[in-house]
């Protein structure tokens, strides 16, 4: 029987689409909202290139380390590439990363996804995250539960892990294994945990090596394979 659920955030949870028409706009109004005494800013599309630039040398170092896969921290990274940003004051921070996380993509709750969170705590399951991540990413997510009426408090955050938090990322094994000690100190076992995942080498397989049940969320059904409607009439998840 399945006592845990965890899901994916991007290309799971959330549909994944393109900015807004008028990012260029918005971005050169927060810019100068928050940034009024320093020069023009690069365009969106020049600052994400310069931060991709400097994310291999980062991921270099944290091999150095040990780490299969590291995390980078992005307003880090784009701080780096574009020094005006230093400027910011530390508590305008989160609010002008979010800002800036919204004019390059476009996010919303996929289809079926809430019906099926719904139902999996009705069963007594115990939600949680298992996601590649940066900070933005669970202001993103709260927003968008909260337009189809989910509460973010409907995950536990034990059960979370948000990749930024940790400096290490999906498929790495350690990934896996916290999330498995942490259900497993809520009496959880992997042969009970489900991982709901797009991707097959950063969701299904590392969480098939770890034990753990999975379904693989794309549009074809398959074996323990579909979309969300098609993930919520397995029924079989919640029964011995």
């Amino acid at each position: 029987m399945i006592r845990a659920v965890l899901c994916d955030v991007y290309g799971t949870l959330l549909e994944v689409g393109p900015p807004p028409p008028d990012a260029e706009a918005q971005w050169a109004q927060l810019w100068h909202h928050h940034l009024a005494a320093a020069p023009d800013p690069p365009t969106l599309a020049d600052l994400d290139h310069s931060v991709r630039r400097l994310i291999p040398l980062h991921h270099a170092q944290g091999r150095a380390q040990g780490l299969i896969q590291p995390e980078i921290d992005w307003p880090t990274l784009a701080t780096d590439a574009c020094p005006a940003l230093g400027q910011l004051p530390p508590a305008q921070r989160p609010a002008f990363f979010y800002a800036h996380a919204q004019l390059c993509r476009s996010t919303r709750l996929a289809a079926g996804a809430a019906d099926f969170l719904h139902a999996a705590q009705a069963a007594g399951a115990v939600l949680g995250i298992a996601s590649n991540a940066q900070a933005c990413t669970r202001l993103e997510l709260a927003d968008s539960l909260a337009s189809a009426g989910v509460k973010p408090a409907l995950f536990t955050e034990s059960a979370c892990f948000f990749s930024y938090d940790h400096g290490v990322a999906k498929p790495d094994p350690r990934v896996f294994r916290t999330l498995t000690a942490r259900l497993l100190a809520l009496g959880i076992s992997p042969s009970e945990t489900l991982m709901i995942g797009d991707r097959l080498d950063a969701d299904i397989t590392p969480a098939t090596d770890a034990g753990w049940h999975t379904w693989h969320l794309v549009p074809d059904p398959g074996p323990r394979a579909g979309n969300w409607p098609r993930l919520q009439a397995t029924t079989d998840f919640w029964t011995a």
